[in-house]
């Protein structure tokens, strides 16, 4: 196994801490958030969203890493948790 750098691994890290730091620095905010997108009835799915989509693509992540590599494994997740993310605006 190749020995990962300083920089590769504040990189993996900062990603394996990402969905619980979204939800602790986005929810002090959450109903100032929820009130200008239109959506304070369901301002909790704001922060229920990124991290369902984390907890949804687990699963097949072992087998992205086993077929194609790390790396680009990484880039795949990061866009369909940007994306996942991203459906709070269609709430």
């Amino acid at each position: 196994m190749n020995k990962l750098s300083t920089l590769g691994s504040a990189t993996l890290l900062c990603i394996a801490s990402l969905t619980i730091m979204v939800g602790s620095i986005v929810a002090p905010g959450m109903i100032s958030i929820s009130v200008q997108l239109g959506v304070a009835d369901n301002a909790i799915l704001l922060i229920t969203l990124p991290a369902l989509g984390a907890v949804i693509f687990s699963p097949i992540a072992g087998k992205l890493i086993d077929k194609y590599g790390a790396y680009p494994s990484v880039i795949i997740g990061m866009f369909l948790y940007g994306l996942v993310g991203v459906g709070a605006i269609f709430l």
